[in-house]
């Protein structure tokens, strides 16, 4: 009888031990698990702010390039609203037929003026080295995602080959077409101090020459649709 009491408490240790077994095994479990989504959430807090800092080296990339982006639109304005008022003041004197040796040579000097033109090309480094390493999705902004590539794809893309293109070209054009009527034997003596042979400025017509008046009228309205794009 005292045997079996004896097997029967050694049996109700055995179990409640393997209890305790049991509810230590669980909390070693319930530890590993919490340490392991603690150490998930410090990644992602890590991944995050790796995120945010390419996220922000990005954007202040992409600010200075725009910013320089205004400077060069603001020199393209300003040096068209010199050509414009050139071709004006041309315009005017070809107007009221002064077709005279002053003003044919007065035309010559504004040949430098004449003959410029600023394109507009976007600074897209910034933008490129975004799309290149699959980084768009760092920018968070939506609204922003969406813009930049519109603005270096299509806005810039239409400058591209659209009026600017135009505007170049029509400038290129004026410039072939007004050098042979141009030269003279006097604006080559002003400017290269050089007597050539060739007809007096007096024989020179630019004031009745219908194609040079086109050619200035036309680069003028290149320049004006040019200003509206930017």
């Amino acid at each position: 009888m005292i045997n079996f009491f004896r097997a029967l408490r050694k049996d109700s240790s055995s179990n409640k031990n393997i209890g305790m077994y049991r509810l230590y095994a669980i909390g070693e479990i319930v530890l590993v698990v919490i340490g392991i989504l603690i150490a998930l959430q410090v990644d992602n807090w890590n991944k995050e702010n790796e995120n945010r800092d390419k996220e922000r080296k990005y954007l202040t990339e992409l600010k200075t390039n725009l910013h320089e982006d205004v400077i060069q639109i603001d020199t393209i304005l300003a040096q068209n609203k010199i050509k414009a008022a050139c071709i004006n003041n041309v315009l005017k004197a070809f107007g009221a037929l002064k077709n005279t040796p002053a003003m044919v040579l007065r035309f010559g000097i504004s040949m430098d003026t004449l003959s410029k033109f600023e394109v507009f090309n976007a600074n897209s480094i910034a933008f490129q080295n975004l799309m290149s390493s699959s980084s768009i999705d760092l920018i968070k902004n939506d609204t922003l995602r969406t813009l930049l590539p519109r603005y270096y794809n299509e806005v810039r893309l239409s400058l591209e080959i659209g009026t600017q293109k135009r505007v170049s070209e029509s400038t290129r054009k004026f410039v072939d077409e007004v050098g042979p009527v141009l030269m003279n034997r006097e604006l080559f003596l002003r400017l290269l101090n050089i007597d050539f042979p060739i007809k007096s400025i007096s024989e020179v017509n630019l004031a009745n020459n219908e194609l040079i008046v086109s050619d200035l009228f036309f680069m003028d309205r290149m320049i004006l649709s040019q200003n509206e794009d930017l």
